[in-house]
């Protein structure tokens, strides 16, 4: 894949989409990940 940088301009409405579509497709990967217990000990220290 060929990376290309520089300056451009984005009119609001392509931002919109743009905004949008790397919105949607981190709720696609967050929703995917599994999500330890709530009552996981190994995140948070135990009550003493």
């Amino acid at each position: 894949m060929a990376t290309v940088s520089g300056e451009f301009e984005l009119a609001m409405d392509e931002l919109q989409v743009v905004t949008r579509y790397v919105a949607e497709s981190a709720q696609e990967v967050l929703l995917a990940m599994p999500h330890p217990p709530r009552t996981c000990t190994r995140y948070h220290e135990p009550p003493r």
